[in-house]
């Protein structure tokens, strides 16, 4: 349901998903080769975009 809504345009639901997601991303930052600060970025716009296309599913 949260991920429905935010594919609608619910940015709660995005934030909400975003910070379910956030101990995983920042475990990840670790292996990328960028500042921390920025592979935590790119990620969150990939995820975003991700949402929004409908190229997450249930």
């Amino acid at each position: 349901m949260t991920l429905q809504k935010a594919q609608l345009g619910d940015n709660r639901a995005v934030l909400t998903i975003l910070d379910f997601l956030l101990p995983d991303m920042e475990y990840l930052a670790s292996f990328i080769k960028l500042p921390r600060e920025e592979s935590m970025q790119e990620m969150k716009t990939a995820m975003l975009e991700a949402i929004r296309s409908g190229e997450v599913m249930l």
